[in-house]
């Protein structure tokens, strides 16, 4: 029989050649029986992830929740693909909107084409990643000759590494309840990221051992392939490459004149790092000249970090070591690195030293570029550290004794089967599902989804085309309500639209936006019905956080009354309101907004909105270039009969911001009760006041009679090239001809119905 070429049979390598006498069968045993119990293990591998596929698809297919929010970003980054491709051109997903979302998702989200049922697109992103991870355990230790308790120990190892608690958090459950920022596995693609990165870590370890270029450049595709799941995947390009070269370097004693004299050793180096090198760098130029990874997005991206670091902050403490543990990476793997990193010491440091840098760089991210809340992102890089010392561990385990392996592999079994387990029963009881780490999804928040649902019938049944909703978080009972509206509005654009607004946009520091509030159609939250607990969170007069700021808004809203403008519409685990009186609401919020002292962050997008006399004057003083006097009146004499306003411009302003401008006014009307479809118009034009860009804000009647002067904000959140300055005005659009008031003063064009405000310098 031929021998296998192996590159460094020495005798800690589980590629090595077994012992003859633990592998040759009796002659007295049946050879049909010997096949069995060669392939059992394997087989045990195989029924395992059938099993738990199985037990996915239930569970997708049973979800009522649909995508939203990231989840639904995907889902339009395939469809928009698909799209593209369906009408004969030639789409380049890297520039796909939304260009924010990396590429590769494509691939497993929807790989035969767009479909609005989102169930497949559950399933494959939580099940595939399983396949992958028990797939690299294979491909980085499998050896035809290892012994029978080897064997078994490999398939125990795949099925850890695929069973850790992170891939089976299906919806909350109270061992995560102070990991702030939770994430279902349910159309994420952080598991997709860890199947990778655990298949590009198990090909360059095969490479190595077998001295195998092709295994090299296989590798490094799929670690470039990381860079288009997540920005994230250039680490694992880095931990892939590092570790390549690290393992290659000890197996050639870093002997350098063995790479010149040896042909065959030298063709395996250069092929591999050239070939690497190659895919790398078209990789990094294919996604850094593109609007995927353009300067825009990763700034967004820097932002998004930012406001993560800031707002979801959790400490390294007990808690948190115990959470990463229990409820993310499980005890086997944690274990299994542990002790491949103390037999790698000995033997196998380059073994050592590649897990030790997957680890650390893992922690980095972790610590440093993200928040230690995100234990999802550490994922990835503790499965390659496992990866990379799977054939550590079983070249150890050939020089143990069978019943120590097969022990071994027994107790390293029994999580990811009790997973199976649990999966399959009915109701599992939540005590079991706290001892194994996951959360089994129990249509927990069903009521939420079916309110949104019969909130889109009643809307449809009265004729309503748009509404807008305030959420004021981002609860599991509260996402799956916004998801039912978002993913309808995803599906169709017939009406009637919803537009769901929350407190975060990870671009700024989070803040509940009164005026978003004013102007909502409805008020989504979670209540505090407990008269104790509200005034316990009404208590406290200085407001030190946002998630502090959070309780109070909760607690303020679930005391309002229809004399506060508002209506209660349903009361399940969240409730529900409708602003009727937005000017009464308006004046309930000017009275938390005066009571309590908050954050920053909320006083730069709460700016004060109604001025008193002695406000604006004080405001004049302190910015006397934004002080103007500019009355808006009729063009012509009108009847008393005719209600037409006018308008009073104390001062104006234009800032700039990011990419854009915000122009901001000081206007009062004069007799308020004629302000029924009127509207303070800006126009951005360019020198020859032609409009390149326009918006427009409803004039509004005062909540106060000494409050009646209007602070507007008109944002222009990109500055087209060529405009020099801001036109604007006061009109009322009707159906034939729109009508105008004529400014008395400043620099004016259209017959005096604009005045023009030159753009400053940023």
């Amino acid at each position: 029989m031929d021998t296998p070429v192996v590159a460094n049979p020495d005798e800690h390598s589980i590629l090595k050649i077994a012992n003859p006498e633990l592998e040759t069968p009796s002659p007295h045993m049946n050879n049909s029986r010997a096949t069995w119990l060669t392939i059992a293990p394997v087989l045990v591998v195989i029924l395992w992830l059938a099993a738990i596929g199985a037990e996915i698809a239930v569970i997708a297919f049973h979800t009522t929740t649909p995508p939203f929010y990231d989840a639904l970003s995907y889902v339009d980054k395939a469809r928009n693909f698909w799209s593209g491709l369906s009408h004969g051109a030639l789409v380049n997903p890297l520039n796909v909107p939304p260009t924010i979302r990396p590429p590769g998702t494509i691939l497993l989200a929807y790989p035969f084409g767009y479909t609005p049922a989102f169930q497949w697109f559950y399933f494959r992103l939580a099940y595939v990643p399983l396949v992958l991870l028990a797939g690299a355990v294979y491909v980085a230790g499998f050896a035809s000759a290892s012994s029978r308790a080897t064997q078994w120990l490999l398939a125990s190892m795949a099925l850890a590494l695929a069973g850790m608690p992170a891939f089976y958090q299906f919806q909350p459950s109270e061992n995560l309840a102070f990991q702030i920022n939770w994430r279902s596995v349910l159309g994420h693609v952080d598991s997709y990221l860890a199947g990778m990165a655990a298949i590009a870590m198990a090909s360059a370890i095969r490479s190595v051992h077998l001295r195998s270029a092709g295994w090299a450049i296989g590798a490094a595709i799929m670690a470039a392939f990381c860079l288009f799941i997540k920005p994230s995947g250039l680490l694992v390009m880095a931990a892939v490459g590092v570790g390549w070269v690290i393992l290659a370097g000890f197996d050639l004693h870093w002997n350098i004149g063995k790479i010149r004299r040896d042909a065959a050793i030298r063709g395996f180096v250069v092929k591999s790092l050239g070939g690497g090198a190659v895919v790398y760098g078209l990789a990094v130029v294919a996604a850094f000249h593109s609007a995927y990874l353009s300067p825009a997005n990763m700034a967004y991206g820097d932002r998004a970090l930012a406001v993560l670091r800031t707002e979801y902050h959790a400490p390294w403490s007990a808690d948190l070591l115990t959470l990463m543990l229990h409820d993310n990476l499980g005890l086997v793997v944690p274990v299994g690195i542990f002790l491949g990193l103390f037999a790698a010491l000995k033997r196998e440091r380059g073994a050592a030293a590649t897990a030790s840098f997957c680890i650390v760089a893992g922690l980095w991210l972790l610590t440093v570029k993200s928040d230690p809340s995100e234990m999802r992102y550490f994922v990835p890089f503790a499965a390659m550290g496992f990866v990379a010392l799977v054939p550590t561990l079983l070249a150890h385990a050939e020089r143990m004794t069978q019943h120590l392996v097969y022990t071994g592999a027994t107790l390293g079994m029994a999580p990811p089967l009790a997973i199976a387990i649990l999966l399959a029963l009915p109701h599992p009881l939540p005590a079991w599902q706290r001892a194994a780490g996951i959360s089994v999804p129990d249509d927990a928040y069903k009521a939420e989804g079916d309110l949104a649902a019969d909130l889109i019938s009643e809307l449809q049944a009265v004729g309503v085309k748009q509404v807008s909703v305030y959420q004021f978080a981002n609860t599991p009972a509260l996402y799956s309500f916004a998801a039912v509206l978002g993913y309808r509005g995803h599906l169709t654009e017939s009406p009637p639209q919803a537009q769901v607004m929350l407190p975060i946009d990870w671009e700024h520091p989070s803040a509940f936006r009164f005026d978003q509030i004013r102007q909502a159609d409805y008020v989504a939250f979670e209540p505090i019905r407990d008269e104790r607990a509200r005034a316990e969170a009404l208590a406290p007069h200085v407001v030190p956080d946002f998630w502090a700021e959070t309780r109070l808004m909760n607690a303020w809203f679930s005391s309002l009354t229809e004399a506060d403008g508002v209506k209660r519409v349903s009361e399940i685990g969240i409730r529900l309101l409708r602003v009727m009186d937005p000017t009464l609401l308006e004046a309930s919020l000017m009275r938390l907004q005066a009571d309590y002292v908050w954050p920053a962050p909320f006083y730069a997008v709460n700016p004060l909105r109604w001025w008193s006399e002695g406000e604006i004057a004080q405001l004049r003083s302190d910015r006397p270039a934004a002080a103007v006097d500019i009355d808006f009146q009729p063009a012509m004499p009108v009847s008393t009969a005719v209600a037409i306003p006018t308008v009073h411009l104390y001062a104006t302003q234009i800032d700039h911001f990011d990419n854009g401008l915000e122009a901001k006014f000081w206007a009062q009307v004069r007799n308020p009760v004629s302000m029924t479809g009127w509207y303070l118009f800006a126009h951005l034009v360019n020198a020859n006041g032609e409009i390149l860009t326009s918006t427009q804000a409803t004039l509004e009647t005062p909540p106060t009679a000494e409050r009646n002067i209007h602070y507007y904000t008109l944002d222009f959140p990109n500055r087209p090239e060529g405009a020099v300055a801001v036109a604007f005005g006061f009109y009322r659009p009707e159906k034939s001809i729109a009508t105008f008031l004529n400014a008395d003063s400043g620099r004016r064009d259209w017959n005096g119905q604009r005045v023009l405000l030159p753009i400053p310098n940023p």
